[in-house]
C-alpha cells in the first residue's frame, strides 16, 4: 500500500521514495565503501592545512633572511620592503598552487583559467598594475627613499617616507598622522624631496612699518 504526505505549500511525499531512499543510502555497505574515501578526503584537507601553517612561517623566515642579507648589503630600505613583499606575494601564489594541485588541480587547467580571465583580472586590476609598475618605477628611478620627507602636488600630501611597498608608499606627517598613497599617483604627479639636499634655500619675508 502506497501512503502519500501531504502539505499545503509541498508536492505529495511518498513514503516509498523515503525507504526506498533509507535502504540505498543508511545502510553499512553503503557507508562501508564511502567512509575511506569521506577519510581520505578530510586527512588530505587537513594535511593542507598544516603544510599552508608549516609553509607560511617558512615564507616569512625567507622575507627576514632576506631583508637581513640586503641590510648587510647595505641596500635602500625601500628596495629592501619592496622585494620583500613581492618575494612574499610570489611564495604564497605557488603555495596555493601547490595545495589546489594536490587536489587534482591540474596545472594546465590553471594556467588555461589564469589565460582566460587574464583580460579581466587586468581591467580590475588595472589600477593595481598601476601602482605596481609606479613602485618598480620608484625603485628604479628613486625620486625619493625611505626617511625622505616629500611633497605630493596633486592631493597636496606630504610627509616623511616609512616604507615603500607593492602598491602604496605610506608617509608619517608632522602630527603623527600615517598617508597611504599609491605608487601610480606619485609617479603621475610632481613630488617635491624636501630633504634632498643637505642645505636649502630659505625666504623669509618680514614687514617693517615706515
Amino acid at each position: 500500500m502506497r501512503i502519500l504526505l501531504t502539505d499545503a505549500l509541498t508536492e505529495p511525499l511518498e513514503i516509498e521514495s523515503i525507504d526506498a531512499f533509507l535502504k540505498q543510502y543508511v545502510t553499512w555497505d553503503y557507508w562501508e565503501k564511502k567512509l575511506p574515501l569521506i577519510g581520505n578526503f578530510v586527512g588530505r584537507v587537513l594535511l593542507a592545512i598544516l603544510v599552508y601553517i608549516i609553509a607560511s612561517k617558512l615564507i616569512h623566515k625567507i622575507c627576514r633572511l632576506i631583508a637581513a642579507s640586503m641590510n648587510r648589503a647595505n641596500a635602500d630600505t625601500g628596495v629592501i620592503q619592496f622585494v620583500s613583499s613581492f618575494v612574499k606575494a610570489a611564495l604564497y601564489f605557488l603555495l596555493i598552487v601547490s595545495i589546489a594541485t594536490s587536489f587534482g588541480v591540474k596545472e594546465s587547467s590553471i594556467a588555461a583559467l589564469l589565460a582566460s580571465s587574464g583580460v579581466a583580472i587586468g581591467l580590475a586590476l588595472q589600477g593595481g598594475l598601476s601602482n605596481l609598475a609606479g613602485g618598480v618605477i620608484i625603485l628604479i628611478l628613486r625620486p625619493f627613499s625611505v626617511g625622505d620627507y616629500i611633497i605630493e602636488n596633486a592631493g597636496n600630501q606630504e610627509g616623511t617616507v616609512v616604507k615603500i611597498d607593492l602598491f602604496y608608499t605610506t608617509l608619517s606627517t608632522v602630527d603623527n598622522r600615517r598617508i597611504t598613497v599609491p605608487n601610480g599617483t606619485l609617479t603621475n604627479s610632481s613630488i617635491v624631496n624636501v630633504t634632498a639636499k643637505d642645505s636649502r634655500k630659505l625666504e623669509i619675508k618680514v614687514g617693517i612699518s615706515y
